[in-house]
């Protein structure tokens, strides 16, 4: 069995506004994501709220 060696990650600490922007993207891919699905799924009204508590939870 042949292994393959992951590559090096690097890692960036954003601070101040870099890291407001980068939430804030974060926020807004995620939250056209979970409208998307809400659209496609046909979801209950008790699901999408499932679906919300979820998304403000961070998960």
């Amino acid at each position: 069995m042949r292994t393959t060696k992951k590559p090096p990650v690097e890692v960036k600490v954003l601070t101040g506004t870099d890291a407001e922007a980068v939430r804030e993207q974060r926020f807004q891919v995620a939250r056209a994501r979970l409208a998307t699905r809400i659209q496609e799924a046909n979801l209950s009204e008790e699901e999408i709220i499932a679906e919300v508590r979820a998304f403000r939870a961070g998960k």
